[in-house]
């Protein structure tokens, strides 16, 4: 008789500014309890994911699953990089961007139907100095952006969209020195991205020919965001053709350095900062297990 897999859900509960209260029931009516025997904990401010995943490894859980945003699965994945413990997502973010683009279905109930499949994947994961991203890492105006999102007590894509259009004017572009697998370049930009994955979230894609497990960061520089580019660079996102931008330039990469002089915003997985320091950022070929669909 094979035993069933513990499997813990990290929950976030004001994730997306969706509702968590049927979560439970979702759980119950979709999983497979032949092959696993699931427990719920919720975050709180005394207890974040992080937190959460490091008492489940210490308790011998099998799959431990992130259900929020990427910020959620960010500190999940954290403790997961590097061990044989199976990660998965229930996409209950604003963006999704990492479940989207690992082809797992958005809608709650089938999100939670799909872990009954147990597709594993290994994938890479990028590190940052002494921290790791899983799906991408900004600096310029999106970090700008989510900045200013995390100070406002509501969540979800409008919410995002109206920070987005608020800031737009006060965005300023910024000096970066940036080297890319030792090729150094040194101007301002409006946005950096080091990405892991294809999309900031909302197919919005950022880095469309990026291969999670091919050993790679893709690495898009955005040099102008103005009134007068704006619907272009748009449609470029959302058409996957940002590579095709006279605003953008693109490159693969294992190793990036980043120096940041001045105070400057900077996301990770969507979590934002104000930092100025010099980052060693690389790739970490086939570092975690991830329940995926790719």
């Amino acid at each position: 008789m094979t035993l069933r897999k513990k499997i813990l859900f990290v929950v976030n509960p004001i994730s997306g500014g969706l509702s968590k209260r049927k979560l439970p029931e979702l759980i119950i009516k979709n999983l497979d309890r032949t092959l696993f025997e699931p427990e719920l904990f919720y975050t709180s401010l005394e207890l974040n994911a992080r937190e959460i995943t490091r008492r489940a490894i210490e308790e011998k859980f099998d799959i431990i699953i992130a259900a929020g945003g990427d910020g959620t699965m960010n500190q999940v994945a954290q403790c997961l990089i590097h061990t044989h413990i199976i990660m998965g997502i229930l996409p209950l973010g604003s963006g999704n961007g990492l479940a989207r683009h690992l082809h797992i279905p958005l809608k709650v109930s089938s999100a939670i139907a799909f872990i009954n499949k147990l597709n594993v994947t290994r994938i890479d994961t990028i590190k940052i100095n002494d921290e790791y991203s899983v799906n991408c890492i900004g600096v310029g105006f999106d970090a700008f952006v989510a900045h200013h999102f995390s100070k406002l007590p509501n969540r979800g894509l409008k919410t995002y969209v109206a920070a987005t259009l608020k800031q737009f004017t006060n965005y300023k572009r910024q000096f970066y020195t940036l080297s890319i697998d030792g090729q150094v370049f040194a101007d301002k930009a409006a946005i950096i991205t080091i990405a892991n994955s294809s999309q900031w979230g909302n197919n919005f894609y950022i880095a469309p020919t990026a291969d999670i497990a091919d050993g790679k960061m893709d690495v898009t520089i955005i040099k102008h965001l103005n009134y007068r580019n704006i619907i272009q660079l748009t449609y470029r996102l959302l058409s996957k053709t940002i590579q095709k931008s006279s605003q953008a330039v693109t490159y693969k990469a294992e190793k990036v350095n980043l120096i940041l002089e001045e105070n400057t915003p900077m996301h990770i997985d969507g979590e934002p900062r104000l930092v100025r320091d010099l980052f060693s950022i690389e790739i970490v070929p086939n570092s975690l297990n991830i329940l995926c669909d790719l």
